[in-house]
């Protein structure tokens, strides 16, 4: 539930603050209500548990593995930031040319006069007037 929770909040908040002194880079599941994750802290990364409590487990002092942690998390921010651009390109407020199915457009018009059509027909004959 915490795992979760902290996901949620990590996903909403990496969209609206890029620049973040606290962060969660990712992590597992290692049990019921436990989980490993990584977090940055300024220039630190480190390894905590989180079960009933919260536990530093270790800090990544080593400057090559935390520079590959890192960079492996920003082209995976990258990416997910790319594919969310795809498949809600209008976020941007920048609107782009309608690339709908026409057919589907033009079957939904149709069917709405033709509702349209026969609920107007209806007011006509009256609130009692049944086939």
């Amino acid at each position: 539930l915490i795992y979760g929770f902290v996901k949620l909040m990590n996903r909403r908040n990496r969209l609206l603050k890029p620049f973040q002194y606290v962060e969660n880079i990712g992590g597992t599941s290692v049990g019921q209500n436990r989980s490993v994750q990584l977090i940055k802290v300024g220039n630190s990364v480190l390894v905590v548990g989180v079960g009933e409590t919260i536990q530093l487990l270790k800090e990544i002092e080593d400057e090559k593995e935390r520079e590959a942690i890192l960079s492996q998390y920003e082209e995976s921010m990258s990416s997910k930031v790319e594919w969310t651009k795809l498949v809600n390109p209008r976020k941007d407020g920048e609107k782009k040319p309608q690339t709908m199915l026409p057919s589907f457009s033009k079957a939904l018009k149709e069917q709405l006069n033709e509702l349209k059509q026969s609920r107007s027909e209806g007011k006509k004959k009256g609130p009692y007037h049944h086939e």
